[in-house]
């Protein structure tokens, strides 16, 4: 796009009939060197809804309102507005077919006599011809139009201020209450007149803000246009010549340098058949690494002081163009490592990186050397984190609207059954041989009522956190989010515990004080919590029998076990590394998958086993005391390990709300939150079979 053209942007359609538009892009100079930067004031609070017009209303007896600006936010590069289009406008429709083809535009209109000019530090009355920074411009008008080589808005930035006035009026849109300088005076200095003047400069016409003639304006447009797009297309073939002449050149290198090999075969008899050269072949031996991985080789390589290879560099360039990930992909993210490459005087394409040597050497200051480092600082190293699975075993359902609890009604106890005699006499009133049958009664079915917690997290960060993180920071906070928060819940499922008193839960055992309301933990009573309230019993030296006397806590000698397909263990990781080293489990003469071959234990007895790495999640050795409870005062009494065995449908996972994550824009501070919330609660039937815990045990 020719530079003088840089202030109308190209717009995307991003919904039905909605637009996305770059308004008002930041440092993007245009031929009379004036300029917006992220500081430029666009009134924002009186003119929150720009009207959206076409073409400026330029040609159109009455200025055609082709839709309505649901929102405008500043973003790094410049201030954006979605734009709703009013499907019952012809124009409007051109708009959008222009928009779906990548050839619609859109200009900002402002009022002439409330923009500022700053130059050389000064605040003057804005002017088309003063070169500067673009200090004030109130945002009240959205030009969009169509076929850009036939159309320009008026070379003039500001609406006129009576014409744009009517213009909010016929939209419907109420004018802010703003004072009109022209008593006052635009800016110190500056007298205004009511009539339009009328000047003379290089031979194109200057007319007051509310004065100019449509013809003169599209008069001034075409002329610039033509001068913009001719000047871009001469520097353009320019580059091709120079393009060319550097092909010829090493096409030039190449035929010689064949010329002379075939020159030595025939010396030495030998049959001048060219070797196997692959593209890129120099670059292989770089393949396993990623482009992060390779940009911190080079970086290291080059702080130690050591020559980096032509090859290593072109290989990193060509894993930056093809990667789809957050810093190589021009499309999907902004890249700063290509973005550094063009500013290294390097074509970030592939025709363009095969062809180049001697910018690929890191060793200078206009180089590669510039831009490699680049792709290793933007590629992130995660934590490791384990697997949350427990949560999935658990049967849940979903509290409808209107509710904020579910209510579960718990089958009674059965009726009797007696030995019944055959019947020999009658009933003398009802004349029907008299009941032999005993009756009874099951007991009263009782309810168990499942209420929800709400649990959440929080983060702030500054505009600038988006605009100079290397990584893309907003979609690596929202997984990280995501992520730890499956986490959390599922140490929340396992350890809940809602006692608040000291020296009384679970997570918290050392505490001489009540826990801190609001933690985690105290959200509800999970697991752990009901084994060692209900069914429970103290280990020691593991074996395979502490397992199986665990899921035989379960009901009446065991019955909660009956069923394998329901049940199942959850260990934490330091007794499934005990359980690991168990010697009947070793070796295949006991084990038939023994374990020291294949180093998993997924079933015993019969039953699942899972490892969990959110059990007595509280102490940082996923260890307890030897009560099986978390002592966070005294973390050396936490030496031992625990096998909680589960019964899956005994337990009631329920959700208000799955988990959201909302961000909202903090206009006045510049800042952004990004809340995540859910709201859940967990119960079970009854105390005789929900789960049981083995504590104590010795790892």
């Amino acid at each position: 796009m020719p530079e003088e053209l840089s202030e109308y942007v190209a717009i995307k359609a991003v919904g039905d009939w909605e637009l996305e538009v770059r308004a008002i892009p930041f440092d993007d100079k245009d031929a009379d060197g004036q300029y917006f930067d992220a500081s430029t004031d666009i009134m924002q609070a009186q003119f929150s809804s720009p009207v959206v017009t076409y073409y400026h209303g330029i040609k159109q007896d009455t200025p055609a309102i082709i839709g309505k600006t649901a929102r405008i936010e500043k973003r790094s590069d410049g201030w954006w507005a979605r734009v709703v289009l009013d499907k019952a406008q012809a124009l409007a429709l051109k708009v959008w077919e222009a928009a779906k083809n990548g050839t619609a535009y859109a200009s900002s209109g402002s009022i002439r006599h409330l923009a500022r000019l700053q130059q050389n530090g000064q605040m003057t009355a804005y002017d088309k011809r003063i070169p500067g920074r673009i200090a004030v411009w109130p945002f009240a008008e959205l030009a969009i139009f169509d076929t850009p080589p036939g159309q320009r808005p008026a070379s003039w930035r500001a609406v006129a201020y009576p014409a744009l006035k009517s213009v909010y009026e016929q939209a419907g849109i109420d004018w802010p209450d703003i004072d009109n300088p022209s008593d006052k005076g635009a800016a110190k200095g500056e007298e205004h007149s009511a009539a339009p003047e009328q000047r003379e400069d290089n031979n194109e016409k200057t007319i007051g803000a509310n004065a100019m003639e449509e013809k003169d304006i599209q008069a001034l447009v075409e002329q610039r246009v033509e001068a913009a797009m001719k000047a871009s297309q001469e520097k353009a073939e320019a580059a091709q010549k120079v393009e060319a002449e550097k092909q010829a050149a090493a096409d030039e290198a190449v035929k010689a340098a064949k010329a002379e090999w075939e020159k030595e075969a025939a010396k030495n008899n030998r049959l001048p058949s060219a070797p196997y050269v692959a593209e890129f072949g120099d670059t292989w031996k770089y393949d396993n690494l990623s482009a992060g991985e390779l940009g911190l080789v080079i970086d290291t390589m080059k702080s130690a002081g050591r020559q980096v290879s032509a090859s290593a560099v072109k290989a990193q360039a060509i894993k930056l163009i093809e990667d789809k990930n957050d810093y190589g992909h021009r499309e999907l993210a902004p890249s700063y490592s290509l973005g550094a490459m063009k500013a290294a005087g390097i074509n970030p394409t592939i025709d363009a990186i095969k062809g180049v040597t001697d910018p690929l050497y890191t060793g200078g200051t206009t180089d590669g050397g510039n831009w490699v480092g680049t792709a290793y600082a933007r590629e992130l190293w995660g934590v490791i984190r384990a697997e949350a699975a427990i949560m999935a075993k658990l049967p849940s359902v979903v509290i409808p609207d209107g509710f904020a609890s579910s209510v579960f009604p718990v089958e009674g106890t059965d009726p009797t059954w007696y030995g019944v005699s055959e019947a020999s006499s009658a009933d003398g009133t009802l004349k029907v041989p008299a009941a032999t049958v005993t009756a009874s009664q099951i007991t009263t079915p009782t309810n168990v009522t499942l209420s929800v917690k709400k649990v959440g997290a929080r983060v702030m960060y500054t505009g600038e956190m988006t605009e100079d993180s290397l990584i893309a920071f907003v979609p690596q906070l929202r997984n990280q989010l995501i992520t730890s928060g499956k986490e959390q819940i599922e140490h929340l499922v396992i350890d809940g515990d809602t006692t608040t008193t000291a020296y009384t839960n679970i997570n918290d055992i050392g505490n001489s004080s009540a826990v801190t309301a609001g933690t985690l933990f105290l959200q509800l009573d999970g697991l752990r919590h009901y084994a060692l309230t209900n069914l429970s019993r103290a280990g020691g030296a593991l074996s395979e029998d502490d397992f199986l006397e665990t899921m035989w806590k379960l009901g009446t000698a065991g019955i909660g076990g009956a069923d394998m397909s329901k049940c199942g263990f959850v260990i934490d990781p330091n007794v499934y590394k005990k359980a690991l080293q168990m010697a009947v489990l070793k070796t295949k003469d006991v084990w038939t998958q023994a374990t020291l071959e294949t180093g998993t234990l997924t079933k015993l007895w019969g039953y699942s086993v899972f490892p969990s790495w959110f059990m007595h999640f509280k102490s940082a050795t996923r260890k307890s005391n030897s009560a099986g409870k978390v002592d966070q005062t005294t973390v050396g009494n936490n030496t031992y390990g625990a096998i909680l065995a589960v019964r899956w449908d005994q337990w009631k996972l329920g959700y208000k709300r799955q988990m959201t994550i909302e961000t909202t824009r903090i206009a006045n501070a510049d800042a952004w939150e990004i809340v995540a919330l859910a709201r859940l609660g967990l119960a079970y039937r009854d105390t005789s079979g929900a789960a049981a815990i083995t504590y104590g045990i010795t790892v």
